[in-house]
């Protein structure tokens, strides 16, 4: 990689508040930036283009778009709907960074002779290129990037990880950025509004099955596994004197466990895909989120290079297969890594 590389950033951007205040600040440090705005999904991608596009024009940086949409398909949608129809509650936010979205940016950086990149996540990249949670605990997104290629992160510039949201919207005001943006969603990007499940529901897979109590007893019928998660409480279709919630999901006979929510407790659980971004020795203490807005709970981890046993230190609830179980640092400072969850220890 030559020199001048390393005044300049390839920073995606996606046409929302984030990234255009995230691209400023750097411009702001004399970096040299170029804008990227990946093409994902329809409807949508062309008007976050066309939002990114005029943000960038206002600070005065190139940019460029780049059409991802069969490799999102491929990697990310498809691999949804699979896991949907198998029992599995998928992330396809985990999978984007890797597979997509950073794996565009690295390409896009090196065709151009660009060493650094950088996004308008929330999470931090300290001097040691070790992945820490944004200072903010409400927007941390530290989650979502853990299975991003280690070798990646010295590379990695995240100007938003030590702000709050009240302070980037102060700041997208005073670059003139905000009034710009596209809306935010809360949701995954390409629902387009829509249950997650409604992405599956035609699916030629889904099959009907039987709702049971832990016991075996019949309880009901369901129209798919897909239409189900572990620890979900209503719309399970069945009437009981005492509030039920989905047990375990068993794609192969299509039933579905429903039970009290003491039944939800778990020792422990299982991962494949294991991404390591710190060594770590078996058994050492880690606190495990369970999805990104879970405080985390603290627990012993085993990896190894199938994957990693997770053993609770207390009893646990909200282990759902298919979601990711993200390890941290005792203090829940520094990310060490993760997998996909693909069994609970009861």
């Amino acid at each position: 990689m030559n020199n001048p590389g390393l005044t300049k950033a390839l920073i995606a951007m996606s046409g929302g508040v984030d990234s255009a205040v995230a691209a400023a600040l750097l411009a702001s440090q004399g970096i040299e930036v170029v804008g990227l705005t990946l093409l994902l999904f329809d409807p949508g991608a062309e008007q976050c283009a066309r939002a990114a596009a005029e943000q960038a024009r206002l600070l005065g940086m190139a940019h460029e778009t780049y059409d991802a949409r069969s490799l999102f398909r491929e990697q990310v949608r498809m691999p949804f709907a699979e896991a949907y129809i198998a029992g599995r509650t998928p992330n396809p936010c985990v999978w984007c960074n890797p597979r997509v979205k950073f794996a565009a940016l690295i390409q896009r950086a090196d065709e151009l002779g660009i060493n650094l990149i950088a996004t308008g996540h929330y999470a931090r990249i300290d001097s040691a290129g070790r992945l820490l949670r944004a200072v903010d605990p409400d927007k941390d997104q530290s989650y979502f990037l853990y299975a991003v290629d280690p070798d990646w992160l010295p590379r990695l510039r995240l100007p938003l990880g030590a702000m709050s949201k009240v302070e980037v919207r102060a700041l997208a005001a005073q670059f003139g950025v905000d009034r710009l943006a596209r809306p935010e969603s809360q949701e995954i990007c390409f629902a387009q509004g829509d249950p997650y499940h409604r992405q599956v529901l035609n699916a030629e897979e889904a099959r009907p099955g039987l709702i049971k109590n832990s016991q075996g007893t019949v309880l009901g019928e369901h129209r798919g596994v897909h239409l189900f998660t572990v620890g979900q409480r209503r719309g399970i279709g069945v009437a009981a004197d005492q509030p039920l919630y989905v047990i375990q999901i068993r794609p192969q006979s299509a039933e579905v466990l429903v039970g009290p929510r003491e039944e939800l407790d778990c020792r422990g659980l299982r991962t494949d895909q294991p991404r390591m971004l710190r060594e770590v020795e078996p058994g050492a203490q880690a606190l495990v989120k369970l999805r990104s807005r879970h405080n985390g709970t603290a627990a012993r981890i085993f990896p190894d290079e199938r994957g990693c046993e997770v053993r609770f230190d207390e009893p646990t609830q909200g282990v759902a297969p298919g979601q990711a179980a993200v390890f941290y640092d005792p203090s829940g400072e520094i990310v060490l890594g993760g997998g996909t969850i693909v069994e609970s220890i009861r």
